[in-house]
């Protein structure tokens, strides 16, 4: 049997939000222009909306979703025009979207994602990199996005859990 210290993934940052820093990544038939808000309080939901454009119909297509924070990898794929919901591992949260209302029109195109996070997050989950990439039915690209969060240095403490450290987890 081996032994395992967990006191550092179970370390929970204190933060009171998430900031997020976005860029468009390059697509052949669109644009994405603004995310807002860029910071998710924690403990509420936030409804974060990305505004861009396109220059042709969207009539369907398939997205691509891939998410790095901390030890966790998550890749998603799915239908444009159908909701989303994930769950965040850990008790960590959920998003929310309501998928496209296609057929799109070529023009200005906002797309709101429901954000819900918990007040306390596992410290290493604090800081993800996301991708989002999507691709009308024919495959031409329609959005690259890339994202990522962090929490600002000033408002990170460590906290301990309910019931406090345990000193290790046998495995």
């Amino acid at each position: 049997m081996k032994s395992f210290a967990i006191l550092s993934f179970l370390a929970l940052a204190e933060a009171k939000q998430v900031n997020i820093v976005w860029n468009d990544c390059g697509a052949a038939h669109g644009k994405t222009t603004s995310l807002s808000p860029q910071t998710i309080m924690l403990g509420t939901t936030t409804t974060v909306t990305g505004s861009g454009t396109v220059d042709v119909v969207v009539s369907g297509g398939q997205y691509e979703i891939a998410v790095k924070a901390g030890i966790f990898r998550k890749k998603l794929t799915g239908n444009v025009c159908e909701p989303l919901k994930i769950t965040i591992p850990m008790g960590v949260g959920t998003i929310s979207w309501p998928g496209l209302k296609c057929p799109v029109a070529a023009g200005a195109v906002s797309i709101p994602v429901e954000v819900t996070l918990s007040r306390k997050i596992p410290k290493q989950l604090m800081s993800a990199t996301a991708t989002a990439t999507a691709k009308e039915t024919n495959g031409d690209d329609l959005l690259c996005m890339q994202m990522s969060t962090s929490v600002s240095e000033t408002q990170e403490d460590e906290v301990a859990p309910e019931g406090g450290w345990p000193a290790e987890v046998v495995v």
